[in-house]
């Protein structure tokens, strides 16, 4: 699959690989098809290669630069940022100085990973196989769900109050380990129709169960 000769409008998200076995090949090709900018990391090349995806964009380390232009080679044309460290700050920064207002991201969710300073700046959403989860930066979170649709909001400082419209708690056996169990809350919609999470003061990260 090529991006060559696409003209891309800034305003569709990106998408940003991190971790490549986060989710299925089938729900990347389909975040693919509107001819995103593609930025992987470089632990992401590899499998990415293997996929037969067009790459616009290698965020590696200065180490690594020589190894990852010699795997590109055929990538022609494709761009190499080598930087000293932290890869994925270095993606969303690139994403950003670019004049991209949102990004999907492909990655086993570890919330250190995510730069404030960027989620405050663009719309983040993060996929993988059990969720995909929003970064919500500002007052509240709002969406049209089916009553069978399981929540879990981490929030960003221990103990926020959340306001919540047409949710009710629930008990979950197992938190994912990289989820602090100790500050997560989980939801269920009351009945199908609108929900609504909320918090004035602080952001969050709202998690959508898909699988």
């Amino acid at each position: 699959m090529s991006s060559h000769h696409i003209i891309r409008d800034e305003q569709e998200p990106a998408l940003f690989i991190i971790d490549p076995d986060a989710c299925g090949l089938d729900l990347i090709q389909q975040l693919l098809g509107w001819s995103p900018t593609l930025v992987i990391v470089e632990q992401a090349l590899d499998q990415v290669l293997a996929w037969g995806i067009k790459i616009d964009v290698v965020i590696c380390y200065e180490k690594s630069f020589e190894t990852v232009q010699a795997k590109t080679s055929a990538q022609f044309p494709i761009e190499i940022i080598a930087v000293e460290s932290n890869l994925v700050e270095n993606g969303l920064r690139y994403l950003y100085h670019r004049n991209h207002v949102s990004v999907h991201v492909i990655s086993y969710f570890e919330g250190e990973r995510f730069a404030q300073n960027f989620l405050e700046k663009m719309d983040v959403i993060v996929f993988n196989q059990k969720y995909k989860a929003f970064y919500v930066a500002k007052d509240s979170w709002k969406k049209w769900v089916t009553a069978d649709t399981l929540f879990k909001v981490l929030p960003t400082v221990p103990d926020l109050a959340l306001e919540t419209q047409n949710l009710e708690p629930y008990q979950e056996e197992k938190i994912e380990p990289s989820l602090n169990p100790q500050s997560t809350q989980t939801f269920r919609p009351k009945q199908e129709g609108f929900i609504q999470i909320s918090n004035l003061k602080h952001p969050f990260w709202v998690f959508e169960k898909i699988g």
